[in-house]
């Protein structure tokens, strides 16, 4: 749809548009009739720009915090925090508390650097990178209709964000699969799972044992790298392909420093029992060259033929140009047919998806990944110098591997 610059709500902070915007769809919205909101608070993410109300209720407990982007980030959350208590009270006043679930979750693991004030300790990494600093966040479930055994308890089951949709349509309002079909006919290529029985009933029936975090070729900024880089869980084992080599570190109790110390050398590529080694602190690829293999064969086999090819765009001056022309507001300003790509990296990135991908943008079939298949070839001949020849391997489809 179409939107219309707000001018007269400027200084005013983006956390209370949102909750205010929220508040009053709650409050117009017909009682009898079902309701999805979904709030986007933008809480901390840069600019670190708390509200001033925050600075000056909360002073005493801030200026505690030395560090000034670790201060700004306490204080986003602080605003947070009251924002969503407050659409809880709203919620509570409307009548439909006690019909009500309340889902909350984070998008992805903080920035410790450029200015981020985030803090992912003890996990390794941050936004923007497949360890699981950057990708493993907390959420949580509040309602009345939870039973009361299964309040305040951990869900420890492997989940992924695109599990949200089926949790909700299938496990909180009991759709039948025809039901959604018959609405939704994309609903059938969907990734995610319903988890809610396991929610709520036997959290044992974990419905997920498999997770891919990313298949890409080009890096957080939208450059072509020239290689992939991926990252994939199976049961307890994780698979780190080609990833920037982001070393885990110890916190300091003093945050006076403005960027921790980390050391980035080259990229790495590892395996790791993620359930014994959540802060990926042991590369166990050597010592386990099958699980190595049957994750790359996986990769191979069953992700890389669903790839399609990237619409990402890299960095494009002309964003700045249209902020600047229309008062200070964004809007589209990329074309469908315009290449904002730098052109060498544009060329290089050309020749690679060409080669790769159809006209369509879908995986070509008969597109070989060089790297991949010459550490497979080397881990084949590692397993038979062991004894395991080829043939008496088991399928990367089966199960007995995905536990150490």
């Amino acid at each position: 749809g179409s939107y219309t610059p707000q001018f007269d709500v400027a200084g005013t902070h983006n956390t209370y548009l949102l909750q205010q915007k929220a508040e009053a769809v709650l409050e117009s919205h017909p009682k009898d009739e079902p309701m999805f909101l979904y709030v986007s608070y933008p809480n901390a993410h840069l600019p670190l720009q708390v509200p001033d109300d925050i600075l000056i209720s909360h002073n005493t407990t801030l200026k505690k915090v030395p560090n000034l982007d670790r201060r700004k980030f306490a204080g986003l959350m602080v605003a947070l925090d009251q924002a969503i208590a407050n659409l809880t009270d709203a919620i509570k006043t409307s009548g439909l508390y006690d019909q009500t679930i309340l889902i909350v979750q984070s998008d992805n693991g903080g920035l410790i650097t450029e200015m981020g004030g985030g803090n992912n300790y003890p996990l390794r990494g941050e936004k923007k990178y497949i360890y699981e600093g950057g990708t493993r966040v907390h959420g949580f479930i509040h309602s009345p209709l939870i039973p009361k055994t299964k309040t305040q308890q951990w869900y420890n089951n492997m989940f992924h964000i695109s599990d949200w949709m089926p949790t909700i349509l299938e496990g909180i309002l009991g759709m039948q699969l025809n039901e959604i079909l018959a609405l939704y006919p994309e609903y059938v290529d969907i990734d995610g799972l319903n988890h809610w029985n396991a929610i709520v009933g036997d959290m044992d029936m974990a419905p997920r044992d498999e997770l891919l975090y990313n298949i890409d070729y080009l890096d957080s900024a939208g450059d072509y790298i020239g290689y992939y880089r991926a990252g994939l869980r199976v049961g307890d084992w994780k698979l780190v392909w080609n990833e920037k080599n982001l070393s885990s570190y110890e916190v300091s109790t003093d945050f006076n420093e403005h960027v921790m110390s980390v050391e980035i050398d080259g990229r790495v590529t590892a395996l790791y029992n993620i359930s014994a080694d959540p802060n990926e602190q042991f590369d166990l690829k050597s010592a386990y060259p099958m699980q190595m293999k049957k994750m790359l064969q996986k990769i191979v086999s069953k992700y890389l033929p669903s790839m399609t090819e990237s619409g990402f765009k890299s960095l494009d001056p002309g964003c700045y140009l249209t902020w600047d022309s229309h008062h200070k507001m964004m809007q589209p300003w990329v074309s469908d047919d315009k290449e904002s790509d730098y052109l060498a990296n544009a060329a290089a990135r050309d020749i690679f998806e060409d080669a790769t991908f159809d006209e369509q943008g879908l995986y070509n079939s008969l597109a070989v990944d060089v790297e991949i298949s010459s550490w497979i070839e080397d881990l084949s001949v590692q397993l038979r110098d062991m004894g395991i020849m080829e043939e008496d391997e088991p399928h990367w489809e089966d199960d007995w591997w995905k536990r150490p």
